[in-house]
């Protein structure tokens, strides 16, 4: 059976929830993995909360953390939030299974035909230096990873702001940390697995042959450098990947960042 997913950072842009139908390479889309998702027009299935708190609390009464989007799921197929992922290993009773930052991540079980497929959206916040974000997040996620029935067939993506087309120093490092911690769940880097082998044109990674980065960030202050800040993971169970390619820009493009579409035999 096969399985196509994309990855989008929809900037948060209420008309781009149309192009999950319209854009025609986003097409007999499965599942859509998306971060900065405004809510969900009516007519459209998908969970997400539609709004994400960074602070624990306010800086000020006139600075706001709320912001009207958030990480979301969306599928054709059925599907619901995953919240029992986390269980006491003593007492075997649930516990709380959410993000302590409401909105960066988002988990949901999906039934494609018969078979159950769990998505998580991860978006990482800047309100905080470099990659505690996305550590936090992993951290409160790890549960799902080792789940006997959502661990099995899983799907993590979104927008981690780790820009790994960085030039080489201790931000880079800090980044790639990151990146290694999550396939040391287990998971594969589909974009990674796909990409021609060889430097990509004008990346400041400074890696030369062993440059392994895939252009999805657009930088309206560096339109030539292509960063990359979104990724697609996918655990063994559903890692015969057909293909996974980056679409590309153009001056038409909806968002800053440009899908990521993916088709897997499963």
């Amino acid at each position: 059976m096969r399985l196509k997913a994309i990855v989008w950072n929809m900037q948060p842009k209420p008309a781009n929830w149309n192009l999950l139908k319209e854009w025609q390479e986003l097409g007999g889309t499965d599942i859509a993995i998306l971060c900065e998702a405004p809510p969900a027009p009516t007519g459209v299935e998908a969970v997400g909360r539609g709004s994400t708190e960074g602070l624990e609390v306010a800086l000020a009464s006139d600075q706001t953390v709320k912001r009207p989007w958030s990480t979301a799921i969306a599928s054709s197929r059925p599907m619901a939030p995953i919240t029992d992922a986390r269980v006491d290993r003593y007492y075997g009773k649930p516990l709380p299974f959410e993000p302590s930052r409401p909105g960066t991540w988002t988990a949901a079980s999906i039934n494609v035909d018969g078979m159950k497929v769990t998505a998580i959206s991860l978006y990482r916040l800047m309100d905080e230096r470099s990659d505690a974000s996305v550590h936090r997040s992993l951290s409160e996620l790890s549960p799902i990873f080792d789940h006997e029935e959502y661990g099995k067939r899983l799907l993590l993506g979104g927008d981690l702001n780790i820009l790994a087309g960085r030039p080489a120093g201790a931000h880079l490092d800090r980044h790639q940390v990151v990146l290694a911690r999550i396939k040391a769940y287990g998971l594969t880097d589909c974009l990674e697995r796909e990409r021609p082998h060889g430097p990509l044109e004008n990346c400041p990674c400074g890696l030369d042959e062993d440059c392994i980065h895939t252009w999805t960030k657009l930088d309206s202050e560096r339109p030539t450098i292509p960063y990359q800040d979104d990724y697609l993971f996918a655990s063994h169970a559903v890692d015969d990947l057909e293909s996974c390619k980056a679409l590309p820009f153009t001056e038409h493009s909806p968002s800053d960042h440009t899908p990521i579409v993916a088709t897997f035999e499963v």
